[in-house]
């Protein structure tokens, strides 16, 4: 074993008499507001690095008082520093100062000064961007602030969106916000961590990953920013920005309907709702005008459009072909194909959507589906999909009130089953044409329960391992058993579906599958895909062998005189040593 002053680097400096260390930085705060004729002031001094400290000499006014350091608080986002809150009163109440003493015998003086005053600080919205940190993502937000005394705090809200969630949730915010990718949920107070300071930050980590499109052209951060300064006077400001240049997304592929128009009367109309795929929004109906849709007809004399899509037409078309071309700013145009046959009639009403039994199947309980496409059966044979011009009538069958619904926008709801031997009935007609009509077979089904859950890569032995089972059914679900290599862990009747899973020494390096399976109201089950998790020998840290050099055993010391402490261990020992507290 060697004799070392401390094979750390801060150590030696703590250790080495006569070397002056680099001063630490320090910040003196005010734990709340100024008030001109308060007789005690709470404050709260931060110190970057407290390692080389022996002791802290506090100037509270009119009183003197020295603190330890291992009597301070520890502060998070300084792993080496801490924290001291204290109280100072008399006529220098205003005046706080600390004194820092370091195991080298050197000492740092700190002193700030506090004055009441209007004015409100300043503040600058910087930057919003994503970084990797610890193996996720965070959303950075950054500011400046400015004070004549001293900053308080930052106060941050912050809530990031996809701005193609926001435009489905039709603007409204408060709607967007439920899938926020990052958010506060509140203010979060950033203090200042040195006198001076003003550039501020907060990362908050993001849920869901962002890929490298999203981040360019879809990421919305809301930001509610405030600036409070020691006399509690405040700034301010909200701003709404961009994790990308901008947020444009891609227009990938657009379809139309009616895919097909045929008037058989000059009085009738059809319109055409175009719907385009986009890059981060999906598919998306576009239907009227001021959406970015054109449209165009390549005889206007027989078929006309509008701006907004409406189709009239003004002569047969004779055999000629018509069509009107759909387009929207960087796809191909889609060509409607239109004709006017004024000697067609409709004879039937047929539906395609439909099972082997010629039934249309709502796949769950207690959820509104959309009806499918009717088509005009033509008195010629042919057929075409019904747009607006030929109005629909709708009517539920006997034996359904209560059990199927149908809203005002064509979608039903099913409350319980209807099977392929017994469905339920929905008669469709023409408004206009009752007669023309088909009665399309209803079933409904009770869904398997949606389950999803996961679980780490990898736990140390003797951890707890938390299980966490998002679990839904479209009428309700009975229980919920987790199963750790096909054997009952546990049970749970109700939400939250979790448990705890204990490892114990015994079962490292060991593999262990974990399954869940969801049991419906109706006794359905849904087992997941088994996920793995291996249990990995706990890491232990090793310490070195440490001799205390000095002072030798039953040494005395004169009071109030200095008293050196030095360590010995092995050089190579030391490495994994951040720095040593001695009390």
């Amino acid at each position: 074993m060697t004799a070392a002053s401390f094979a750390v680097p801060m150590l030696v400096m703590a250790l080495v008499p006569g070397i002056a260390h680099p001063e630490v930085a320090v910040d003196i705060r005010v734990a709340g507001q100024l008030t001109p004729d308060a007789r005690a002031m709470d404050y709260v001094a931060t110190i970057s690095d407290c390692t080389n400290l022996t002791s802290i000499e506090l100037t509270n006014g009119g009183l003197q008082s020295t603190v330890l350091p291992n009597e301070t608080d520890r502060v998070e986002a300084l792993p080496l520093g801490c924290q001291i809150s204290f109280t100072a009163t008399g006529a220098d109440r205003l005046n706080p100062g600390i004194t820092l003493n370091n195991r080298d015998g050197s000492v740092q003086v700190h002193t700030e000064a506090f004055a009441v005053e209007a004015n409100a600080p300043a503040l600058t919205f910087d930057t919003v961007g994503l970084q990797l940190a610890n193996d996720q993502q965070h959303l950075i937000t950054r500011v400046t602030a400015f004070d004549d005394t001293d900053i308080s705090y930052i106060g941050f809200s912050v809530t990031g969106i996809r701005a193609s969630e926001l435009r489905a949730a039709g603007g409204v915010i408060d709607k967007a916000r439920e899938t926020a990718f990052a958010a506060t949920r509140g203010t979060v107070r950033v203090y200042p961590q040195q006198e001076g300071q003003s550039a501020f930050s907060l990362a908050l980590p993001v849920n869901t990953v962002l890929d490298s499109d999203v981040i360019a052209h879809d990421g919305v951060v809301l930001l509610d920013l405030v600036a409070v300064d020691a006399s509690g006077n405040r700034k301010t400001v909200s701003k709404i920005a961009f994790t990308g240049n901008d947020v444009a997304e891609t227009a990938q592929a657009m379809v139309v309907s009616p895919s097909r128009i045929l008037f058989t009367n000059l009085l009738e109309t059809a319109t055409i709702v175009p719907s385009v795929q986009f890059q981060f929004r999906g598919l998306t109906a576009l239907p009227g005008s001021g959406a970015g849709v054109q449209y165009s007809s390549s005889n206007p004399d027989l078929i006309a459009v509008s701006n907004s899509g409406v189709v009239y037409p003004l002569a047969e078309t004779a055999g000629q072909a018509v069509t009107i071309s759909v387009t929207y700013p960087g796809l191909p145009a889609v060509e409607v194909p239109v004709e006017t046959d004024l000697s067609k009639t409709i004879t039937g009403l047929q539906v395609d959507a439909v099972n082997a039994n010629g039934s249309f199947v709502l796949p769950r309980l207690n959820q509104k589906v959309t009806l499918p496409k009717v088509f005009a059966v033509f008195s010629d044979g042919t057929r075409s999909e019904i747009g607006s011009q030929f109005p629909l009538s709708y009517a539920l069958g006997p034996g359904t009130a209560g059990i199927l619904e149908l809203d005002d926008e064509s979608r039903l709801i099913a409350r319980a089953i209807f099977p392929a031997d017994a469905p339920a009935v929905l008669n469709i007609s023409l408004a206009n044409q009752p007669a023309v009509s088909v009665a399309l077979p209803i079933e409904a089904v009770d869904a398997l329960p949606d389950v999803s859950f996961k679980t780490p890569s990898s736990i140390e032995a003797g951890a707890t391992l938390s299980l966490d089972a998002q679990v839904s059914d479209d009428v309700g679900i009975r229980e919920v058993r987790f199963l750790m290599d096909g054997a009952v862990v546990g049970v749970r009747d109700a939400p939250p579906y979790s448990i705890s899973v204990s490892t114990s020494p015994q079962m490292a390096n060991r593999t262990l599958d974990f399954t869940v399976v969801a049991i419906d109201s109706a006794g359905q089950s849904f087992e997941t895909p088994p996920q793995s998790v291996s249990v990995v020998t706990k890491a232990t840290a090793s310490l070195p062998d440490i001799d205390f050099e000095k002072p030798v055993d039953l040494q005395r010391f004169v009071e109030g005189t200095p008293m050196l402490m030095r360590l010995a261990l092995p050089l190579d020992g030391a490495g994994e040593i951040t720095y040593v507290d001695f009390f």
